[in-house]
């Protein structure tokens, strides 16, 4: 037992009091041991993983006395976050003795108890935190990427292994006949780590000297000792267990190999898998579910993921470096990690190895602390318009070997609260944030229903403003019938998912003085020149500013507001204001989005309501005609960045395919919206899921005599989805008959917790269909349309849409099929905005094309329906019937012309989804149609040799 005890001391002197890098002229701390003497009250059914908010990393909440701190500073940060998950709180990376006491008498007992670097503490910090947060879940951790050379041991055995028995548990690839040698990889992993020299030769590698290796995972050994980490961080009070590197060596396999089925590759799968059972299983045993979690390495292996419960990722070096994160990238991980795993809950934190070339290396290192604040901002609102829960460094995290700004001028770990990094106020104000939206925001509502413009004006520039922070303040729109409207449905909804808390009522002058403290003053556009709102409201969204008509002056000076720009008299005509601001606003503006608000009479009033998601975004908004002002709009459109969102309405319809191909040649997509497209600054901030599923129907049983029809409704995109698809959606009769219901999916961007709620809604009989590949185009002028299809469907997997419709303005363009039928993962395309062409359909690339045949009115459609019908004797015939939403139609209307139908052609109409069209359409051409073209080739080889015979007996006779 002394000699187990000696050589303990000794690793953990060589180990673990390096590892610290504690100064040690550290004086000594107050200590709060004897209020921590509690036993575990381990809550047995802990909340789930999906409801967690707020997640911050604290690694680990034992060494708290270095930092001259106790557990109830912990606490204290725990209670200003509102922490739901702390990941990390236990890193198992070291030998980790039970007690001090195993330890000899002296120095290193005593720096052992001050790091607080050892199981008991664990259990009695966890124990004093869950007295007072019970529903908390610390995330343990254990490395699959590291084994002590010199000795480690069983926390649950108490087992006791040393080298060279360690050295029998190192990987070695050749033992599966791979042709690299043990030492030579294991010399390189060791590199990687700072274990051994960098120009060390491998065969000079001595593992007798190496501190540490990679282990291998399929070694019945050194699983057992992975496991007794996790099983030991379990019993003192952990609810979760997270896994570093679990993949990692089935990836290095991988790589050697080329082949990801090879036997070494797939053993160290099903391993690794192993691993994750034998922790929920232990869990269970003692009466608890534990979670688990890892990298996402699984999804690169072409076998059955493990079954873990969250998954974590990172940003990279260059994008903490340059503050900017790839949207593509995450995009792309995302889907693989759905496809694997599901809707799993996905963690983002700012990693770190052994060097500061990590994403906390550069954080910590590279970026000032206001670059550091203003990082988390980015990270936070990035992940969270994502669905990833941003984990919140608050403290811990190597931050490399060769780290010069350290915490506390000594400590190379994180920590947010040092001043060398002072990010804890932010971190704080994140939290805090996110929080309320966890326990649902309390909402003021305005009630705008029936104001006139000016009013309309200056409470939507408010709300823009503030709604940057959170959802907090609402405002009451018009419907066309529905009582109660679709503004006050959307409030109720939100209200039953627990998105917002209460909501109450607030005149204009309340909201004026609650909110002030967000406002910088007032901008007084010129009521005589219309043109000045776009310029009021671009500067506003700049600068913080309510937008007024000179009548609001006086009421906006009692509340303290002073007026900063006063348009009035400023400018000769639209075009002058339109050029100055080009000039003198337009580069301050967002250029990720830019409106078209027409001020014209009789339009104004319809137009505005989009403004408030316009000043939130501080975007540039401009009133030009469509034709009459194509150069100056291009002006604006150039200097916008790709992919850029041209948002709004011209005063006419005759003007919607003009803008759409005018912005179409600037790269810039379409999202439209006009009288009905209130509140998108609230929606857009409603924390949502931005994923959705549906079914479909691409296999049918074919019958060749049918006739097959399918119906769907489209119209305008944030219009049909505030209004519930012009109030069809809510008709009683929806689910009586297939339809089709266009869907842009770039709407997910602003307003999720809508399209959440038509998923949740829809019956068997509803299926959701793209309009466009995320944003309107006329895909013969645009671009970028390779790169707009491959950007697009990230918005289609989202959504769960496989049948893509849009018009190219009665253009058929071979490009454009061939693009959209190899780039897009989708079954079919509806083509043109009714019968723009004569062909029913064709296939490119066995992904089907059909035109719709009427799309109208529902007054006219059977009508159209049936002249098309008789005119055509051939069967099948494949019909798509759409109804203008603009007509405001009820899905009553779509099952009389059913009716209709069957009482015409009877039991010869087979009434469909468009999946079920598209699959019908796909089955007749690859069964019957070889056929028939076949039989058509005979007739005309058999008409051929009649002609030749008769031919040839012409002459014969003719010549006797």
């Amino acid at each position: 037992m002394n000699r187990r005890v000696l050589v303990i001391a000794i690793i953990l002197a060589i180990i673990e009091v390096s590892v610290l890098c504690l100064d040690s002229t550290a004086r000594k701390f107050a200590t709060s041991e004897n209020r921590l003497i509690v036993e575990l009250q381990a809550t047995p059914n802990p909340r789930e993983l999906s409801e967690v908010k707020i997640a911050i990393l604290y690694e680990p909440i034992t060494h708290y006395k270095p930092f001259n701190r106790t557990v109830e500073d912990i606490i204290k940060v725990l209670n200003e976050t509102e922490a739901d998950f702390v990941f990390r709180c236990f890193w198992r990376w070291n030998p980790c003795p039970e007690t001090p006491e195993q330890l000899p008498p002296g120095k290193l007992r005593e720096r052992c108890e001050y790091v607080g670097y050892y199981y008991q503490h664990l259990k009695q910090v966890t124990s004093a935190i869950k007295a007072s947060m019970p529903d908390i879940i610390f995330c343990g951790a254990i490395p699959a990427q590291k084994i002590d050379s010199r000795i480690v041991w069983n926390p649950i055995t108490g087992e006791v292994i040393s080298y060279p028995e360690t050295w029998e548990m190192a990987l070695d690839p050749s033992k599966w006949g791979i042709p690299v040698k043990k030492e030579e990889f294991q010399c390189w992993f060791a590199k990687t780590h700072l274990w051994v020299p960098k120009d060390l030769d491998w065969r000079d590698y001595d593992p007798a000297e190496a501190p540490a290796y990679f282990p291998d995972i399929t070694n019945p050994r050194f699983q057992e000792l992975l496991l007794s980490w996790a099983y030991k961080q379990i019993d003192c009070g952990v609810d979760a267990i997270w896994i570093d590197m679990l993949f990692t060596q089935a990836r290095f396999l991988a790589k050697m190999t080329g082949d990801v089925h090879h036997e070494a590759v797939r053993e160290s799968f099903e391993a690794a898998c192993r691993i994750v059972d034998a922790i929920h299983d232990y869990g269970l045993s003692k009466g608890r579910y534990v979670y688990v979690g890892s990298w996402p390495g699984a999804i690169y292996f072409p076998y059955t993921p493990p079954k873990l419960d969250f998954i974590t990722i990172s940003p990279s070096s260059r994008e903490v470096f340059y503050m900017e994160l790839n949207e593509t990238r995450y995009e792309e991980m995302l889907a693989s990690i759905r496809n694997a795993w599901g809707d799993i809950p996905v963690f983002a934190f700012i990693d770190w190895a052994a060097t500061t070339r990590t994403p906390l290396g550069v954080f910590s290192q590279n970026l000032t602390r206001e670059q550091q604040r203003a990082f988390l901002r980015i990270a936070d609102e990035f992940f969270q318009a994502r669905g990833i829960n941003f984990v919140y460094p608050v403290h811990g995290g190597w931050l490399g070997a060769n780290a010069t700004v350290k915490a506390f001028g000594k400590f190379n770990v994180y920590d947010s609260q040092a001043p060398e990094f002072d990010t804890y106020e932010t971190i704080v104000e994140l939290a805090q944030k996110k929080a309320s939206l966890k326990s649902g925001v309390e909402v003021d509502v305005v009630d705008l229903r029936g104001e006139d413009l000016k009013t309309r004006l200056l409470v939507l520039s408010l709300q823009g403003i503030v709604n940057r922070e959170k959802p907090q303040f609402y405002v009451l729109w018009e419907s066309r019938r529905v009582e109660p409207t679709a503004s006050e449905r959307w409030l109720e909804y939100y209200k039953e998912k627990g998105w917002i808390k209460e909501y109450k009522f607030i005149s204009i002058e309340e909201a004026l003085e609650k909110y002030k403290r967000y406002l910088k003053g007032v901008v007084i556009y010129d009521p005589e020149l219309p043109a000045t709102i776009n310029l009021a409201v671009s500067l506003a969204g700049i600068y913080d500013l309510v937008v007024a008509h000179p009548d609001f002056t006086p009421m906006l000076a009692e509340h303290g507001l002073e007026v900063k720009y006063d348009l009035r008299g400023k400018f000769r005509d639209r075009i002058e204001a339109h050029k100055w601001q080009l000039e003198n606003v337009f580069p301050y503006c967002n250029k990720s989005l830019i409106n078209l608000f027409p001020t014209v009479e009789g339009v104004m009033i319809y137009r505005v309501s989009i403004i408030d998601y316009v000043i939130a975004n501080r975007a540039c908004s401009i009133g030009l005609n469509v034709k009459r002002d194509e150069a100056l709009i291009g002006e604006y459109y150039e200097k916008m960045d790709k992919f850029a969102i041209a948002l709004g309405y011209p005063e006419d319809a005759v003007l919607e395919r003009p803008w759409v191909e005018l912005t179409s040649k600037y790269g810039l997509l379409n999202v439209l919206a006009t009288a009905l497209s209130p509140n998108f600054s609230f929606h857009s901030k409603i924390p949502a899921k931005r994923k959705y599923e549906q079914d479909h129907k691409f296999e049918i049983t074919l019958d060749p005599d049918k006739i097959y029809v399918a119906f769907a409704v489209s119209d305008l995109g944030l219009n049909s989805m505030q209004d519930f698809y012009y109030e069809m959606w809510l008709s009683e009769a929806r689910g009586k008959v297939p339809i089709g219901w266009w869907l842009d999916p770039i709407v997910v961007e602003f307003c999720p917790g809508i399209v959440q709620y038509y998923y949740e809604t829809k019956t068997p009989n509803d299926y959701f269909y793209s309009a466009h590949v995320g944003g309107r185009v006329r895909a013969s002028d645009f671009p970028y349309l390779d790169d707009y299809l491959r950007r697009g469907q990230k918005y289609l997997d989202r959504c769960s849409l496989k049948i893509v419709a849009f018009s190219n303005h009665h253009r058929k363009d071979d490009r454009v099929f061939k693009l959209y039928s190899e780039i897009l993962n989708v079954e079919g395309f509806v083509f043109g905005f009714g019968p723009e062409f004569e062909e029913e359909y064709w296939l490119v690339d066995d992904k089907v094309w059909i035109v719709p045949r009427y799309i109208g009115s529902p007054q006219t459609a059977f009508k159209a329906v049936k002249n098309y019908i008789d005119s055509r004797q051939e069967r099948p015939l494949f019909i798509i019937i759409g109804i203008g939403l603009w007509y405001y139609p009820k899905v009553e209307d779509v099952v009389e012309i059913r009716d209709m139908l069957r009482e015409e052609y009877s039991d010869q109409i087979v009434f469909c989804r468009i999946d079920e069209l598209v699959a019908a359409v796909k089955e007749y051409n690859s069964t019957y149609e070889p056929v028939e073209g076949k039989l058509r080739l005979l007739l005309v080889i058999l008409a051929a040799a009649i002609i030749a015979l008769i031919i040839f007996f012409y002459f014969k006779f003719r010549k006797a």
